[in-house]
């Protein structure tokens, strides 16, 4: 029997199928997770999944892992240094506000993930961007 959509099928008489690819479609329940846009994802982690989804943590990671091939701590920080990126080039706030407005308590925890993921520290992805913005501005005057 093959599994296509989360469903048994038999593709003839005899219980065998024809290729040996899965099919998975997300549920409706995880793919409204993943377009929430409750605060609390960004400053309480993977409780606020749990909470959200009201699924268990071993459930919620196997449909991480299944869904999107990656951890559910993987996927918060991905949104964390998305929401953070988005924070140092569309204002001035200090790196330090920057961390903490994006989930991370943490300062030195907060540049090790940002570079784990940019290649650059914040700062240094603050002035690249906001260079080519003023470079930008300067060149359609």
């Amino acid at each position: 029997m093959d599994k296509i959509n989360g469903q048994k099928s038999r593709q003839d008489g005899h219980g065998s199928s024809k290729g040996s690819q899965y099919k998975f479609q997300q549920p409706y329940w995880f793919m409204t997770l993943l377009r929430a846009k409750d605060r609390s994802i960004l400053t309480e982690g993977v409780p606020a999944l749990i909470d959200i989804s009201g699924k268990s943590n071993q459930y919620l990671c196997k449909c991480f892992k299944r869904f999107l091939n990656k951890t559910p701590s993987r996927y918060i920080n991905e949104k964390r240094i998305q929401y953070a990126k988005e924070l140092l080039v569309n204002t001035g706030l200090p790196i330090i506000e920057v961390a903490l407005e994006a989930g991370y308590d943490n300062l030195s925890h907060f540049y090790h993930v940002f570079k784990a993921f940019t290649d650059m520290t914040p700062a240094s992805y603050r002035y690249t961007h906001l260079r080519g913005i003023f470079e930008k501005e300067l060149i359609s005057i």
